[in-house]
């Protein structure tokens, strides 16, 4: 929420939503239905990419020398780079930018190589200190919290097992991007 109202200060705001990485099909479809919650309460046009899981794991076939993380922005931002040029857009950017648990500097370099391939501005702005601000405006309009980033990898990172064989117990990990 809060990249989008950052974002309108300077700009006609759509929003493009495109995760072939999340997982499950539930997951998928919960972040989909809050995405689409949050771009009519802002005014926003919403526009749905395809939901393409396989393809996130091609990409970590294709390219294992990369992280996992590293093939999933190229992935999101090629795509939606990709759309924002079709469309005549001037300028694209990722509510990525907003999460203290993602790596900020590889988005800004991924953004920025694919803009230029693709004919649009990659709008870096750090939306990082709005986190908490957006966290309280999703819970003020009742909107899922996910706890973690969306990938099958994420999911299973999440939990972090305490005690090897007897007695399991569940914590909370690493996860959790909080890009709403």
């Amino acid at each position: 929420m809060y990249p989008g109202t950052k974002l309108r200060e300077k700009f006609e705001v759509s929003v493009f939503y495109f995760n072939p990485n999340i997982h499950p099909d539930l997951e998928y479809k919960e972040r989909l239905k809050n995405a689409k919650i949050v771009s009519k309460s802002l005014g926003f046009k919403f526009v749905e990419g395809e939901y393409r899981p396989k393809t996130y794991f091609k990409k970590l076939q294709k390219n294992p020398q990369a992280s996992r993380c590293e093939n999933c922005y190229q992935i999101r931002l090629e795509e939606t780079a990709k759309k924002a040029g079709k469309d005549n857009f001037s300028h694209f950017s990722t509510t990525l930018l907003v999460s203290p648990y993602q790596n900020r500097e590889l988005i800004i370099r991924i953004g920025n190589e694919i803009g230029l391939k693709y004919g649009v501005k990659f709008v870096d702005e750090d939306f990082r200190p709005g986190f908490k601000e957006g966290r309280e405006m999703a819970k003020d309009l009742n909107l899922y919290l996910q706890n973690f980033c969306g990938c099958s990898f994420s999911f299973v990172e999440k939990f972090n097992w305490s005690e090897p064989c007897k007695g399991r117990t569940l914590t909370r990990g690493n996860g959790g991007s909080g890009s709403v």
